[in-house]
């Protein structure tokens, strides 16, 4: 009982990775023959049993649905950054194209304005 752990190795692949979980055993204590004559199930206990059955099967469909949900959220997000991430990236260049542009007519422009003309 206790903290355990498991470590998995593929050593037929050519990429060899360990794959490693840890999972929790928990000792029950067993029960003999006259603990379980006084535990009868009874009419009574059956139906909580449902009930309880019924809330957890129900919890556990809006849990997948509140799942499913996000992962198509995220999706969306996700596709949405991208995007906009591609549109920053264009207009970058663009804008570093224009710079250059600009810096180059400006040289061009101080080189002809400072330059002596001579008539002869």
């Amino acid at each position: 009982s206790g903290d355990q752990s498991l470590c998995l190795k593929n050593t037929h692949a050519s990429d060899v990775r360990p794959i490693g979980f840890a999972f929790r055993e928990e000792a029950q204590e067993l029960l003999t023959g006259a603990d379980l004559a006084g535990m009868a199930a009874t009419e009574e206990n059956v139906g909580e049993m449902v009930t309880v059955a019924n809330d957890l099967t129900q919890g556990l469909d809006m849990l997948r649905d509140h799942q499913e949900y996000m992962r198509m959220r995220e999706e969306q997000h996700r596709a949405t950054v991208a995007n906009t991430n591609s549109k920053v990236l264009w207009w970058t260049c663009f804008e570093a194209v224009i710079l250059v542009g600009m810096a180059c007519w400006q040289i061009l422009y101080i080189r002809t304005f400072f330059e002596v003309k001579r008539y002869v």
